[in-house]
C-alpha cells in the first residue's frame, strides 16, 4: 500500500499511482461498484486507454461506468 497505514485512502492512492504511471489499463470488471470501478473511472478522466476483459466474448470491451 501507499501511505502510512492500510485503508481505503491508501488503496485509492495506490490505484491512482498505477494509472498515473501506465499507458493502458487492463481490467476484469463485473460492473460492481468499488475500487475497480473507481479506478476505471479515474483512468477515463486521465485519458488512459482501457481494455476490459469480461466473462463472455459478447461483452468484451463494453463498460457501463
Amino acid at each position: 500500500f501507499i501511505g502510512d497505514k492500510p485503508g481505503k485512502k491508501s488503496f485509492i492512492e495506490r490505484d491512482h499511482w498505477m494509472v498515473d504511471n501506465s499507458s493502458r489499463l487492463i481490467s476484469v470488471f463485473t460492473g460492481a461498484s468499488g475500487g475497480t470501478k473507481e479506478t476505471i473511472e479515474y483512468a477515463k478522466e486521465q485519458g488512459i486507454e482501457i481494455v476490459l476483459i469480461s466473462k463472455s466474448n459478447d461483452e468484451k470491451g463494453k463498460m457501463n461506468v
